[in-house]
């Protein structure tokens, strides 16, 4: 149920280089509250580069645009120093096709988005630029060689240099793989790359999240080795390459549950969010602190 909808507590993970290894530790791994979450599906948060509101996508809900039996809507709240605020429709953007946050500018206020139907070829992902309470008409970012054979999920860089793609491809080695598209001189964009075979496998992988070094991409995925539907893992980016990556790392079982885990995203090494269906037939977000960050010396993976 929830991998068709989306269209999309302590524990330690290691990934170690030869010379150092960068350990991460989490703790307080919580549903987030009844602002965000409601009895319908939530998924695919993305946090904005200043901290202050957490977007995300609503299906089978009657506040939708379209309604209950549309396609997927954008919802965003507010933090505040109380808590989190009732989640509002970013009416602007929505529609009654599938539409997704992907990412946003680092310095330029502009909001990537998707705009997507099951019967019409995808041919990019579109922005707006947010100006104090005003945001701009969007715009079409074109992006060659989309396809919608299946599930589509994308992430874009917030230096806007190179955006990530999951979809299902006549190249794909099985359902949805990670592909990358990066901007050329020109400003145009390049005919999606597959990421390689180390993190692509015969079943599904999706969700793709950069981190803000750009040297390590979460993902979820089937075909890995995991404890249940999807599991989270990470790569680290290997020779300043997008198609050589160490191999995939699993969050673990407190991250990851027996059910459908994806759409990882972490913030300043501090936050963290993701989907879940643990506790339900829908999925709901989730929030998990990064508790300390620990370097250590090795000569190999831990």
């Amino acid at each position: 149920m929830v991998r068709a909808l989306l269209f999309t507590v302590l524990f330690s993970c290691a990934v170690c280089v030869k010379g150092h290894c960068q350990r991460l530790r989490f703790d307080q791994v919580k549903k987030l509250p009844s602002q965000i979450n409601t009895q319908v599906e939530e998924g695919m948060p993305l946090l904005t580069p200043d901290g202050k509101k957490l977007f995300f996508t609503r299906a089978l809900y009657p506040g939708n645009t379209g309604g209950k039996f549309s396609g997927l809507d954008i919802w965003f709240s507010t933090r505040t120093a109380n808590g989190w605020e009732p989640a509002k429709n970013l009416s602007s953007i929505n529609d009654a096709d599938h539409n997704v946050v992907v990412g946003f500018g680092r310095d330029n206020g502009r909001i990537y988005f998707t705009r997507a139907s099951g019967w019409n070829r995808t041919p990019g992902i579109y922005f707006v630029t947010a100006t104090g309470s005003a945001k701009s008409p969007s715009e079409l970012i074109a992006i060659p060689g989309i396809e919608n054979l299946d599930f589509l999920s994308f992430y874009v860089s917030p230096d806007q240099d190179v955006i990530f793609i999951s979809m299902k491809r006549d190249d794909s080695r099985g359902n949805e793989d990670i592909y990358y598209s990066i901007k050329g001189r020109d400003g145009h964009w390049t005919v999606p790359k597959s990421v390689g075979s180390t993190i692509n496998t015969s079943g599904f992988e999706i969700s793709p999240f950069l981190s803000e070094d750009k040297r390590r991409l979460y993902f979820a995925s089937d075909g890995h080795d995991g404890y249940g539907d999807a599991d989270i893992f990470y790569c680290e980016r290997l020779y300043d390459s997008w198609e050589t990556w160490s191999a995939p790392v699993n969050l673990g079982p407190e991250i990851n549950s027996k059910k459908f885990d994806a759409y990882f995203s972490i913030y300043g090494d501090s936050v963290s969010y993701f989907t879940s269906n643990r506790d339900s037939n829908f999925a709901d977000i989730y929030e998990a602190s990064v508790s300390t960050i620990e370097t250590i010396l090795s000569d190999g993976q831990e």
